[in-house]
């Protein structure tokens, strides 16, 4: 297996976005400063909102969300970018997000104040198709319930979800991998929201599952509070991309890697320049608890210049590595 701090030959991202990203990551690893031609993980995202803000946005009609998603099922363009607003607190009916390949984007927000959506049944909330985009912005949490076989957002193939400040995933317990979101073959930016109180009550990943894909968190997004019965309480990768530029991961349990697991029979990749992985459960109940690795359990990986303090593990150290030499650099 070949995972370095640079991105290898075979590790490619998800999509153009995730390139994107992964690029600038890998520059940002290789020098302390910016050349032309590339900028830092958070510089782009600033300018990606500036490009929505300018873009031309049609607000969707309807009296209620469940007639929102109605219209724009029907009336979606290629190419369309469209907001829609929740006014009241509701719940949702599983939506399908698929256009037939077209390239749309859709952005939830809440009106005035916090707006909570509620799955109606035990399925995912949100299924977002091939060259979909949803961005979950200011006022709006999602949340699932107790009794869920299924994660409560599931990113397909090429979809991209997209976390704002202000937007929340929580609440979801599924028998299944990914409490919150599950990402196959797609990306997931976590830019300023929160992932928390999510179980995988039979699998792995309590917060976040990734399956050849991409996980960005960066401009102070949280992963916190969630478990997982076997691995990865906060967040799994497996065969895909992890890379963490500011954010935090707290709170989280599992057997191992309470914080983040890291497949090494099937290639998964941390990247990490930023953020802290941290708690201290005994005062404050904040750290993340397994009996191996409570903070990162590492299947052969390399980490630079981290932060990591106060988790929880039960036999052995918050950094965990196994299967293969690895190198542990500057933590504290």
């Amino acid at each position: 297996m070949r995972i370095t701090k640079y991105l290898s030959d075979t590790a490619k991202p998800a999509n153009a976005v995730s390139a994107v990203f992964a690029a600038c990551v890998v520059f940002i690893l290789t020098a302390p400063f910016l050349f032309s031609g590339c900028l830092l993980g958070d510089d782009i995202e600033t300018l990606r909102q500036k490009a929505r803000e300018n873009s031309p946005v049609t607000i969707v009609p309807g009296s209620d969300l469940n007639e929102e998603f109605d219209w724009l099922e029907d009336n979606a363009q290629d190419g369309g970018n469209y907001k829609l607003i929740a006014y009241s607190d509701t719940f949702l009916t599983p939506r399908i997000l698929e256009f037939k390949g077209k390239n749309v984007t859709i952005t939830l927000e809440g009106k005035d104040t916090v707006r909570t959506i509620s799955i109606t049944d035990r399925n995912s909330m949100f299924r977002i198709g091939e060259n979909v985009k949803l961005i979950l912005g200011s006022n709006i949490i999602l949340k699932g319930n107790s009794g869920n076989i299924e994660s409560l957002v599931y990113v397909q193939p090429d979809g991209t979800l997209e976390m704002l400040s202000g937007s929340k995933i929580t609440g979801n317990h599924t028998t299944g991998s990914g409490g919150g979101v599950y990402v196959n073959s797609g990306s997931l930016n976590l830019l300023g929201g929160v992932i928390s109180d999510n179980h995988s009550t039979s699998s792995n990943g309590g917060g976040v599952y990734i399956l050849n894909g991409f996980f960005y968190l960066s401009l102070n997004g949280v992963i916190s509070g969630n478990a997982a019965a076997n691995y990865g309480g906060g967040v799994f990768i497996e065969n895909g991309i992890f890379s963490m530029l500011s954010g935090e991961i707290s709170g989280n349990e599992a057997i191992a890697g309470g914080g983040v697991y890291i497949n090494f029979y099937i290639d998964g990749t941390f990247m990490k320049k930023g953020g802290i992985i941290y708690g201290n459960n005994e005062a404050s109940n904040k750290g993340n608890m397994a009996q191996l690795g409570a903070a990162a359990y590492l299947e052969s990986n390399l980490l630079e210049n981290n932060l990591l303090r106060d988790s929880t593990a039960g036999n052995n150290d918050n950094l965990e590595y196994t299967y293969g030499s690895s190198q542990r650099v500057g933590w504290e």
